[in-house]
């Protein structure tokens, strides 16, 4: 019976990832104009900005650029049920794939909401969802404890006040929108690579991040330099269909075009931590992104 029942969480995570519809946008809280992502290649991103950590300790940025070690930065909303699963499962993907294959590889990721509401209990399941992906991909015990220490030495999650939102997403060309009459975040999809100065030298957009794409922009930042531009591409949880004219949630293209294995687990982690912790809900409630 709770294989059964694990069974029907599993597909119902999954089925409220792909197939939800969002509520018909507000003509004057929507504007794809102000959605995407600017590359600024060589600009600082800012170091001083004031976060908390998972652990629900305050931090700045600078705490997690070092030496000799690039930054991966992933801006998301941790309670995205829609294209930042997509871009957690991508990511989580290569960066494993990276450092199984190349373990001399030293790089941070710092993930970091762009919603003020969510707090550390939102981070911490976040967390929770990432390094269930590793332990899961361990074959022994061994293997296992060495993959979790790995999860949580390379992995933060951020969340902070609007004015640090604002600066880093400032800083990176992040632009997104808030809808507050229907408690509605729209936003594009990408990673940023940064130096360990902290300076800007890479950007994968979309959904796809391939490892050898992340490793060519790792060691570019690493030596202090600076990429080329990415080609521009606006997916995120909102996108045109040309067939009818309207915005639909691009996870749903995500899903037909690559493997959902990892999407699925992060999914169901994410619903069955999420039932285990209170949390307060955003105004509105209702968010679909």
């Amino acid at each position: 019976m709770r294989r059964i029942a694990f069974l029907w969480v599993a597909l119902l995570a999954i089925s409220t990832c792909s197939l939800a519809q969002p509520a018909q946008p507000k003509a004057r809280g929507f504007d794809k104009g102000s959605i995407g992502i600017d590359q600024k290649l060589g600009d600082a991103v800012p170091l001083d900005t004031r976060w908390h950590d998972e652990t629900g300790a305050a931090v700045t940025l600078a705490d997690f650029f070092h030496k000799g070690k690039p930054v991966i930065i992933v801006p998301v909303f941790y309670r995205c049920k829609a294209a930042c699963l997509v871009v957690f499962d991508k990511t989580v993907k290569s960066v494993m794939a990276l450092q199984a294959r190349y373990p001399q590889e030293q790089f941070e990721v710092v993930a970091f909401s762009i919603d003020p509401t969510e707090t550390t209990i939102d981070a911490k399941v976040t967390e929770s969802a990432i390094n269930k992906v590793y332990a899961d991909g361990a074959h022994n015990e061994a293997e296992k404890v060495s993959d979790l220490a790995l999860a949580r030495q390379s992995w933060h999650f951020l969340t902070g006040e609007i004015d640090s939102i604002t600066k880093l997403t400032t800083a990176i060309g992040f632009r997104f929108t808030y809808e507050p009459d229907i408690d509605r975040i729209n936003h594009a999809t990408g990673i940023m690579i940064a130096s360990p100065e902290g300076k800007l030298a890479g950007y994968l957009l979309g959904s796809d991040f391939p490892a050898p794409a992340i490793r060519n922009s790792l060691q570019l930042a690493r030596a202090e330099k600076v990429g080329e531009k990415a080609e521009p591409i606006l997916l995120g949880c909102f996108m045109m269909d040309p067939a009818t004219g309207k915005y639909r949630i691009v996870v749903q293209q995500a899903l037909k075009v690559g493997g959902i294995g990892t999407l699925l687990v992060l999914c169901v982690s994410v619903f069955v931590m999420s039932t285990k912790n209170k949390q307060r809900p955003r105004k509105g409630g209702n968010s679909t992104v």
